[in-house]
Parts: structure tokens; sequence; C-alpha cells
């Protein structure tokens, strides 16, 4: 399977801004004018079938590719996600990397329209730990495009979201996405981590709400791409503190301004890094 249809309807979009807690208007009440739209983050859900299987061709299990370190991620919109869209997702394995803890794969998705209007770009980096690359496999790793570091003294606090004992079975069940990583702790011991974790997505959709609602105007609709590096867990009880930089312009000539952004716990853990919003361009 290379690619999957999803039809998209209100109670998706609903429950999936539930489960990121949040309830701003665009993307939650079914009285405002134009209807609701999709949360910037929601296109991983269309795209959970198709990282369950693993890279194509690489030959992983089902466990194998569910315990895939989440390490990076990038999403461009074309235009929003509506209820009733009927979206064909793909996926293509842009390159494969052999490192010493095991295979990173950059993975390309694109959701469009059965007639092939595009919707939404992305762009997820997975490192299978253990993995090796069969017989006659080479290392094949993606040119290096990440976005700039950011400089410490131009961060300045956004704001702030904890993160409860069962946010990350709410966040579950509203995006349909089932890992039991992130729910069982008996699944979270057999991979190693010493109790489930929130979702690396969940944790990049709240930091992206807390953006919208402190820099944004509360309009996700603002948004054209997103993405950052995951470095850290986020555990149930921690406190994670958004904080960004002053605007940049776009190095794209199709976006708008940017906005540069990390994301740390209390103790001052780095759990989104590299983080970016760039904003589509004022007509």
């Amino acid at each position: 399977m290379t690619s999957v249809e999803h039809t998209v309807d209100e109670r998706w979009l609903r429950a999936y801004a539930a489960g990121v807690q949040d309830l701003s208007p665009p993307l939650f009440d079914l009285l405002a004018d134009g209807g609701i739209v999709a949360h910037p983050v929601f296109p991983v859900c269309l795209e959970w079938p198709l990282i369950v299987q693993g890279p194509p061709g690489l030959g992983l299990d089902v466990a194998t590719a569910r315990a895939g370190l989440h390490v990076s991620h990038e999403i461009t919109w074309h235009r929003a996600i509506r209820p009733g869209d009927v979206l064909l997702t793909s996926v293509a394995l842009e390159s494969l990397d052999q490192r010493s803890t095991g295979v990173f794969a950059s993975l390309g998705f694109t959701t469009g329209t059965r007639d092939g209007e595009a919707v939404v770009d992305s762009r997820q980096g997975v490192l299978y730990l253990g993995a090796t690359l069969g017989e006659g496999r080479v290392s094949t790793p993606r040119a290096a495009g990440n976005p700039p570091a950011i400089a410490a003294e131009t961060l300045r606090d956004v704001g702030s979201f904890g993160v409860g004992e069962a946010d990350a079975v709410l966040y579950s069940e509203c995006s349909r996405i089932w890992n039991p990583i992130h729910t069982d702790p008996r699944a979270a011991h057999a991979a190693g981590l010493p109790h489930p974790v929130l979702h690396g997505t969940a944790t990049l959709a709240r930091a992206l709400s807390t953006l919208v609602a402190g820099r944004l105007g509360g309009d996700p609709t603002t948004v054209r791409s997103l993405g950052c590096r995951f470095t850290a867990a986020v555990n149930a009880g921690d406190r994670v503190t958004v904080a960004a930089s002053p605007p940049r312009a776009a190095q794209s000539t199709a976006g708008g301004e940017v906005l540069d952004f990390v994301a740390r716990t209390a103790n001052g853990t780095a759990v989104l890094q590299r983080g970016f919003v760039e904003l589509q361009r004022a007509e």
C-alpha cells in the first residue's frame, strides 16, 4: 500500500481540535461563517495508515515500524481541508540512511483530491532503531535543507500548556492514531520506554495552537507551512512553554513572514527545536 483514501467529516475535524485542546472557532465552531477547517497538524491523521507499514520496500514488521522514532516533520498547505473532502494520501521514500543506531528514512507525503487538486504536502523523518538496510540496499541520504538555528537571545515566551495523564489517550482516539507505546505501559516498556509518552505530533499541534493564539490572532488559516525537530519526549505532568522569535522574511517566494520557535519543559529540556511557522502571503 502506497496510498490511502479518507473521507473527512466534521466529527473527525472537531475531535482532533478537541484532542489538542484547541477550540478556536475556525476549528470547532459549526456555526462559524464558512464552517470549520482542519487544524494545521491534522494531515498526520491521514498519513498514519502509511506510517504503520514503514518505508516502502524496507520490509519492516508492524511492531518495528510503530516503534520508529519520529525525528522531524514538515507540512505545507495548498488549501484548507474541510468537511466532505475525499482525499487521497500517497507516500514515497525520499531517502534512506544507515546509521549506527538504525535506519533513518525521509518519507514524503502528498494529499489531494481525486481529480488531482493539491491540498497538502508533508515530510517525516523517522529513525527505525536496530533496523538495517537489506542486502543490495545502500544509503541515499537526503540533502540537508534544515531551517536556520534560532538565536536564543531573540526568543520570547508566548505561552504554555500542561500535559495530563489522559492526554495521550484522548489524542489517540481523537486523531485515530493508535500506537500503544503512547497509551499502554506494557507496550512502552517493551519498546524500551519507562512509561507512555505523548505523541510528538500532539506536542507539535499544541505548540502550534499556542503560537496561533498568542501571536497570530487565533486564526490557524494564516498558516502556510510549519515544521520542527522532535528532540525529547513529553510526559504526563510536564508543562511545556513555547517561545518564538520576531518574524523574519520567508526564504521561499510563495510565503509570507516566518516565526521561529522552540518548546521546552519546565526543567529546560527542549522537546521541539528548529520549529518554524510560515504565514500565508498577504494579498
